[in-house]
């Protein structure tokens, strides 16, 4: 049975891409970023996935985590951003395509700076449980 992994990080892309203009400053939200990418912006960094099903039920449990990349004179734009973006996503009505979303929550954000390229660095964590239609 696949995991959903690749539609939740579908579904998270649109849903911070739609909500852009509720997410200020940020510019953009990537996979990759480009080499002319301008900051501040959001990037979808790595999952891990792991199987939860039992003899009777298939899921699996989604461990994913966005950083943010600004250049601010503090660490206040970056709390309040990884902020919205946990609003934002931690919503039950997520499209997952043959899956749906038992739960999606915010288990930590950090915020480092980075003092070597002078840029403030957010780090926010997210667990799922994804379950196919079919169970």
């Amino acid at each position: 049975m696949p995991s959903a992994s690749l539609d939740l990080q579908r579904a998270i892309y649109d849903r911070l891409t739609g909500a852009l203009a509720d997410l200020q400053p940020v510019t953009a939200v990537y996979d990759h970023v480009p080499g002319d990418a301008r900051l501040p912006y959001i990037v979808i960094g790595d999952d891990q996935v792991t199987d939860w099903s039992t003899k009777s039920f298939f899921g699996f449990d989604h461990r994913l985590t966005l950083h943010m990349w600004a250049r601010t004179e503090g660490r206040a734009t970056i709390k309040s951003t990884l902020t919205a973006i946990s609003d934002t996503l931690c919503d039950p009505k997520l499209e997952l395509g043959g899956h749906h979303l038992v739960h999606l929550r915010h288990v930590f954000s950090d915020v480092i700076f980075e003092s070597e390229s002078d840029l403030y660095h957010g780090v926010a964590r997210l667990a799922a449980r994804t379950a196919p239609f079919n169970d």
